[in-house]
């Protein structure tokens, strides 16, 4: 039960308001994810023995950034445990860097992000990989944003889309927001980008995703950015949801919309006389999602990858009064249980690495 114990720590560091103590109880959470994911028992990772797999045998399977690293643990006589160890800390120390960088309340993110995101991430170990590196891209970008090398965030993000494809489309978010450098076409485009990505998710459930098929199949073809996906698109973007599946999504939307509005009406409509924090801008991935997912359901770990910018965002608090703690932390539960509750659903094999993360099973490491 330590995942349990260190989950409610982080929280009460949050509300303590002692950074120093956060960053304490952070550093030891994300060590233990790092053992959980490095360590992690092949009975209860639906993915493990597919990785190890495709590392024995050196296939090309996967983006080409992850397979150059495989390639090279490979040459050096490291096997799959070994190399896995290694990615799963470097993944962290990035992750750890990344939330310090962009936040003053770094626990609270530590907290959502084990109760929503890790479960999956643990089985998809390149996703986790790439929402590290490309947080660390946007905290750059907001750090230096007054400065030319504001552009090395934008580096860094495109470095996390050859672990993981899904990163292209932060790519191209921070792109879009860094070519809007007046801060009235930022809020503007936001609000364009929102509407019309709503647009789209209508019409694709009127008209069907072969649309989208047919686009991500071009795309994905002339990248070149993951061999399977050039072979068959229809393999890898044929599974819809059903009419439940999206309908829970839209209701998840929907209430992440909400736990948000102040927070996006205040960086969006009002302070128009400040910069728009990159953060906010990659909020509008979510509306993007609502069509996406009609796609396929993998596209639900966008909503989860979303969720962690958005709590980076509402733990932008500068009050010390424990009472608007609490309410940000009410926010944060409210929206962090509805995208457990929509992850777990639409991956049910994630349900038995939630048991082995919380301690109900043992690891045979241990046996």
């Amino acid at each position: 039960m330590l995942f349990i114990t260190i989950e409610i720590l982080l929280v009460l560091a949050f509300l303590l308001k002692n950074k120093f103590v956060q960053i304490l109880f952070l550093g030891l959470s994300l060590s233990y994810d790092t053992w959980l994911v490095a360590m992690t028992d092949a009975r209860h990772n639906p993915d493990y023995l597919l990785y190890q797999t495709s590392y024995d045998n050196q296939w090309t399977n996967f983006e080409a950034g992850y397979t150059y690293l495989a390639h090279l643990f490979y040459y050096y006589g490291y096997n799959y445990a070994e190399f896995r160890t290694m990615f799963s800390v470097a993944t962290f120390i990035i992750f750890f860097v990344s939330i310090l960088l962009i936040s003053e309340n770094p626990s609270i993110i530590g907290a959502a992000f084990n109760f929503t995101l890790f479960i999956i991430g643990s089985i998809q170990i390149r996703n986790m990989a790439m929402l590290a590196i490309v947080l660390l891209g946007y905290s750059l970008t907001a750090k230096l944003l007054h400065s030319r090398s504001k552009y090395l965030g934008l580096l860094i993000v495109f470095i996390g889309t050859l672990i993981h494809s899904l990163g292209w489309l932060f790519f191209i978010i921070l792109l879009f927001f860094l070519l809007l450098k007046n801060k009235d076409k930022q809020r503007f485009s936001f609000k364009l980008v929102s509407g019309f990505s709503f647009f789209l998710a209508l019409i694709t459930f009127i008209l069907s995703p072969r649309w989208l098929n047919n686009i991500f199949s071009k795309m994905l073809d002339i990248t070149r950015i993951r061999s399977i996906a050039n072979v068959d698109i229809a393999s890898v973007y044929s599974n819809g949801p059903n009419h439940f599946s999206l309908i829970m999504f839209c209701l998840v939307v929907f209430i992440l919309m909400a736990v948000l509005s102040k927070e996006l009406h205040k960086s969006i409509d009002d302070n128009l006389g400040q910069e728009v924090n990159p953060m906010v801008f990659g909020i509008v991935l979510l509306f993007m999602s609502t069509f996406l997912f009609q796609l396929s359901v993998d596209y639900v770990r966008l909503v989860g990858n979303i969720w962690i910018f958005a709590v980076v965002v509402l733990a932008d608090v500068g009050s010390t009064k424990l009472i608007g703690r609490l309410g940000i932390l009410l926010k944060i539960i409210l929206g962090s249980a509805v995208v457990f509750a929509l992850l777990m659903y639409i991956y049910p094999p994630a349900l038995s690495v939630l048991g082995y993360t919380i301690g109900l099973y043992e690891n045979d490491f241990m046996q």
